[in-house]
């Protein structure tokens, strides 16, 4: 036995372990990971079609109380509010995003004379 040149069964085990441990760990971080890149897509698009919608708002020159409209952006359906506060233009935008919660995102705007 003192020239075994071969892996013992326990050394077998460890490495085999090591491997299930680093597989068990590294998947749930990879979905992790998943959904918040998705999280964050869907965020900067949205805040996009605000940022368009804002300026398109200012540029018509009519400025309403409010306007409330729903658009569909990557699926998931975005409500648009625009309220005039004192001759500053506010856009929401409120959607539920992969996790299941409402988000709001909001910009301001001034349109000058």
């Amino acid at each position: 036995m003192k020239n075994s040149k071969g892996f013992t069964l326990i050394e077998a085990l460890t490495s085999m372990s090591i491997v299930f441990m680093l597989i068990v760990i590294t998947l749930p971080i990879n979905n992790l990971i998943k959904t918040e890149r998705v999280k964050l897509y869907d965020r900067r698009t949205i805040s996009f079609y605000l940022h368009d919608e804002l300026l398109q708002q200012l540029d018509t020159g009519r400025m309403m109380e409010t306007k409330i409209y729903t658009i569909s952006i990557n699926n998931r359906d975005v409500n648009f509010l625009f309220t005039n506060n004192n001759g500053l233009l506010k856009g929401c935008a409120k959607w539920e995003n992969v996790k299941q919660k409402n988000e709001e995102f909001c910009l301001y705007g001034y349109r000058q004379q």
